[in-house]
């Protein structure tokens, strides 16, 4: 079953909202029905070549990769470290990047995804992870032009764990570093690490 695209539901919701306000005067005229319908359809335009040359970014994570990823978890003096394979792909015409992984470590493999993509109104990035092992959470990111890395920061509302992560790419190969503290404090809980380079295709 296909839902009404929000895009019909907001034209119809403005077109009756203009109707109401002007319906104590006079009705609306085909010709301004049309110039509301039309300033909608640009403005919905407009929004999606936002969306898709800020989602442009990530064209540099199309493809596959192979590396590890470390934490260390400060209060128990302990590491763990994970070998992780993913792809990176865009999805639902260029509107979304997805990234489709799993990870193996001590505890065994999870499965995960990654789902990102970009708000026009708030002007950054937003990302949503889901694994195999039934956790989830929403990042909201931004780039940094003075580093050239792209910041995620987690954003639970309910949360008192805040994650600040800084990604950078560079050719072929991708690297990141971050931190999880407790909100309010600059002490870190966990330190992230990762480094992840590209498969390369055989032909």
């Amino acid at each position: 079953m296909k839902l009404f695209s929000l895009t019909v539901i907001r034209a119809a919701l403005t077109l009756a909202l203009a109707t109401t306000l002007t319906a104590q005067d006079e009705p609306l005229s085909p010709e301004q029905v049309e110039q509301a319908q039309e300033a909608r359809a640009e403005a919905e335009a407009e929004k999606l070549a936002t969306i898709k040359e800020k989602l442009k970014y990530f064209a540099s994570h199309v493809g596959e990769w192979v590396g590890t990823e470390e934490y260390q978890i400060i209060p128990t003096d302990t590491t763990l470290t994970t070998t992780d394979e993913w792809k990176g792909l865009f999805s639902l015409d260029g509107t979304h990047f997805e990234m489709h992984g799993q990870g193996v470590s001590d505890d065994g493999p999870t499965s995960y995804k990654w789902i990102c993509s970009y708000d026009p109104e708030a002007e950054l990035y937003r990302a949503w992870y889901f694994d195999s092992d039934g956790n989830h959470e929403l990042f909201k990111m931004d780039w940094d032009e003075a580093r050239k890395v792209l910041v995620w920061v987690s954003a639970a509302d309910d949360d008192e764990r805040v994650s600040t992560f800084f990604m950078k790419v560079e050719g072929n190969e991708i690297k990141g570093e971050g931190a999880t503290t407790i909100a309010g404090s600059n002490e870190p809980l966990i330190k992230h690490t990762m480094t992840y380079k590209k498969k390369r295709i055989r032909i």
